[in-house]
Order: structure tokens, then C-alpha cells, then sequence
């Protein structure tokens, strides 16, 4: 597992498989009929049998339900039908608890996670699983709507799952899904070619066209027009918190995590994050992408972050002059970031086209950003 076989490709290729079974039942043979749904079975005795998964894996969980229910139906087996419904409802109340998946504010996963939803609200054996899928769906959309800010086409940070910090450079899910309400130039999406970023995540769209986008009207108001500068605050978990604001020109998000969480530079959980438009049109972003046990806050003023130990920040920006980043000051292209901080060394290090600014033997540090357009 992970090294010869990625587990999760049987519901991605499952519940495509279950897609084309409910919707073209007609356009596949008798015999090729028979062997998706087989194979369908042989994903669910497999995920059962390795008992890996658990219901705050959030985009995994959310598809083992709908295709566990799905063959629970096929199969006509009652204790599958059972076990289903109530992984449908575990999953369902740990979401409840603080309307928020585990794996929290993923442009990525959130995609995935919109996918399953929408599987249980149009596929959904019961009432019940049709509702709740609906329900979380809204949820979901309202709280992605809270962080994007459609000036800068990009949901703030900060982020426990991502592949990227610009979704004008890299193929995002949730940028597909907007992609189908939006035009091509308002959309978190960029030209794609063979050569963008995650670009096999365009291959989604299919499935999202004949399954809908249903975003609530507020939310998708909050999409076609920036409605203010304002400050997020959500619980995730008892111990994790996440914070941003989201200013017409700039946008950074901290999560606390109650010193549960580190970050590692091959994590895609990146704690704290800025984004800004450089003078130039593109997009500038700052990353935490190493530390030991954090807690970081966003509020208007910048990020407060919190850490024993060494951190490392990334900075890309078009057109950023090196020599004008130093321990106390960083003057980027469009954006001012001042830093107080008891840290007892500082380094600056190049790093392909962005920067690395190391900060050793620190606990607290202070960010105070400012456009300066």
C-alpha cells in the first residue's frame, strides 16, 4: 500500500463506475455491466477487509459511503446496508460537530469532498442520506465562500491539504467546480495545457457536469462580487482553529492547533499564508512550510504565530529584489511585511524561483502586513 497501490484509486474508479451504471445503463453491455459492479464489490470488501479508513478521512469517507450504499442496494444485502448507513451517519456527526471536515480548507479536497456530497444528495439510497449530503454540500459551499476572495480568484489559507498557492497557476477541484458556474475569466482556474500544474484534476469535470453545482445564492454572491474586507474565525476540532482575513487586496490565514501540529516541507499542511496581486498581475504568496508544534493567528493587522524551535517561510513574487528582504522588513513587490520576533538567527536562502527566510531559536513571531499599492 502507497508504495505499489494508491488504496483510494477503488472509489475514485468505483463510484465513476457506479456514475455510468445509474446514468447510461443502456450504452454498456450485459457482460461489461457485470464485471463494474463486481469490481465495485471486490472495492468494498477490499477497503472492509484492510480497515484503514475512518470517517474524518474526509473526501475518502464521504465516496466509501455512497459506493458502499450503492452496492448495499445493488447486492441487496442487509448487512451492508446496515454497516453503510451507519458509516453514512458517523461521518455525518463528526462534521455536525463543528460544521467542518477534518481535513479543513483544501482547495484540492474540498473538490473531492463536494463530489462525494453530491453523489449521496442525487444517488443516496434513503431520504435520509439524500438530505444530509444536501445539507453538508451547502455547509461546505458557504464556508469556501467565506475565505475566497474573487478580486484575487484564490481561497485564503490557511490550509491542512495543498497542492498549491495560486489557483490561477494550478488546477484545483474546487476551481473545476466553480469553473462550471463561472466564466473563464472569474473562475480559480488557469488555461489548462499538458503542462499545468495537477491538470488531471480537470478530468473531474465530466462527473461534475451530469451531477450539478448547487451553490447556495449567498455563497455564490460572495463568488461574483468581493463583499468587504472581513475576518474568518472557524473551529475545526476541541484543540484547532482557523483564522483569515480577507482584505480587497490581500488575504492570510493562521491555524492554532494547540500545539498539535508541525509542518514539514513534504506536508501539504501549510499553517500559515499570504497571498497578494503583485504591481505586476500575478498572484505573490508567502507559506509556512516547516516548523515544529504551531499555533498561528490571523487578525487584521497580520499573523501571530507561535512555534519553538526553527521555521522556514517560502516567498514567491514576480520581480522580488532579494536584498530588500531582511530579519526585520520584508519589502515585496506590492506588499510590506514587518516582523518582530525573538528568533536568534535568520537566514535568507534562494530556492528555485522563490525565496526561503529560516528563523532559528525563536517561540513567537509577529507579521504586520500591509499592501502598499
Amino acid at each position: 500500500m502507497w508504495r505499489d497501490y494508491d488504496p483510494n484509486w477503488r472509489h475514485f474508479i468505483g463510484t465513476t463506475f457506479a456514475m455510468i451504471l445509474i446514468e447510461y445503463p443502456g450504452r454498456i453491455s450485459p457482460e461489461l455491466s457485470r464485471r463494474m459492479y463486481e469490481a465495485i464489490d471486490r472495492a468494498i470488501d477490499g477497503e472492509i477487509k484492510e480497515g484503514r479508513l475512518v470517517p474524518s478521512y474526509s473526501n475518502i469517507a464521504l465516496m466509501y459511503g455512497f459506493l458502499w450504499d450503492f452496492a448495499a442496494q445493488h447486492d441487496k444485502r442487509d448487512d451492508w446496508k446496515k454497516q453503510s448507513g451507519e458509516w453514512t451517519e458517523a461521518v455525518y456527526s463528526l462534521f455536525k460537530k463543528y460544521n467542518a471536515f477534518f481535513e479543513y480548507n483544501s482547495p484540492t479536497y474540498y473538490g473531492v469532498d463536494l463530489y462525494g456530497l453530491a453523489l449521496w444528495r442525487d444517488y443516496g439510497s434513503t431520504p435520509r442520506i439524500q438530505k444530509i449530503g444536501s445539507e453538508m454540500e451547502a455547509t461546505l459551499w458557504n464556508d469556501i465562500a467565506s475565505f475566497y476572495n474573487p478580486l484575487l480568484r484564490n481561497i485564503s489559507g490557511p490550509y491542512d491539504r495543498s497542492y498549491g498557492m495560486n489557483m490561477e497557476s494550478y488546477v484545483a477541484v474546487v476551481g473545476v467546480w466553480m469553473r462550471t458556474v463561472l466564466d473563464a475569466h472569474t473562475a480559480p482556474l488557469p488555461p489548462i495545457a499538458s503542462s499545468t500544474d495537477h491538470v488531471a484534476d480537470v478530468c473531474f469535470a465530466p462527473h461534475l457536469t451530469i451531477l450539478g453545482t448547487r451553490i447556495p445564492p449567498e455563497a455564490f454572491a460572495k463568488m461574483r462580487k468581493f463583499d468587504g474586507d472581513h475576518l474568518v474565525h472557524k473551529q475545526i476540532t476541541e484543540q484547532r482553529t482557523a483564522t483569515a482575513w480577507v482584505g480587497r487586496d490581500v488575504v492570510f490565514g493562521g491555524e492554532a492547533t494547540g500545539k498539535t501540529k508541525d509542518a514539514g516541507t513534504t506536508t501539504q499542511f501549510h499553517p500559515a499564508t499570504v497571498q497578494w496581486r503583485t504591481p505586476s498581475g500575478e498572484i505573490g504568496w508567502v507559506r509556512l512550510i516547516q516548523s515544529p508544534m504551531i499555533d498561528a493567528i490571523a487578525d487584521q493587522q497580520g499573523l501571530t504565530i507561535s512555534a519553538t524551535g526553527t521555521i522556514r517561510l517560502r516567498i514567491h513574487a514576480k520581480e522580488i529584489v532579494p536584498g530588500k528582504i531582511t530579519e526585520k522588513q520584508w519589502d515585496l513587490p506590492g506588499l510590506n511585511i514587518a516582523i518582530s520576533s525573538d528568533a536568534k538567527g535568520f537566514s535568507v536562502e534562494k530556492t528555485g524561483d522563490a525565496i526561503d527566510l529560516v528563523y532559528t531559536g525563536m517561540t513567537r513571531m509577529k507579521l504586520a502586513i500591509r499592501t502598499t499599492k
